[in-house]
């Protein structure tokens, strides 16, 4: 079950997609010629932005600011082996990432061995909401 609320911001944004539409209705041959024009403009800026990336270089307005090395340590240590990759100056570091059992913890919450203020400081409850989209013209 879904809690509705009444928020004078949801009313204002409701008002003014409708204001949109209406705009738009009013409006079909201004709106089906900026349409064009934006699409135009997408495929093109794709299409520049794809070509000069394969120079590495920068053209016009598209200015490559830094160059970034990387290095697959996966494919170093697959090719030397384990000894000559340290040699090579490759590293070997442990990682340690902590995880909850959801089912486990909750059981021990119920039963009381996890006091509340401990439960409130380790579990975050993140409603998640379906994206509308901003417009973009």
């Amino acid at each position: 079950m879904t809690e509705q609320k009444d928020h004078v911001e949801v009313q204002r944004f409701i008002e003014a997609t409708n204001k949109l539409e209406a705009f738009k209705d009013k409006h079909p041959k201004l709106f089906n010629e900026l349409y064009a024009l934006v699409d135009e403009y997408n495929q093109a800026l794709q299409e520049a932005d794809k070509a000069v990336r394969s120079t590495g270089e920068s053209c016009g307005p598209f200015v490559r600011e830094k160059i970034v090395v990387k290095y697959d340590a996966d494919k170093l240590y697959d090719a030397l082996g384990h000894d000559s990759f340290l040699s090579h100056g490759g590293v070997i570091a442990t990682v340690s990432k902590y995880t909850v059992d959801k089912q486990r913890f909750e059981s021990l919450v119920s039963s009381g061995v996890i006091p509340p203020v401990l439960v409130a400081d380790v579990k975050n409850v993140i409603p998640h909401y379906k994206k509308i989209e901003k417009l973009v013209i």
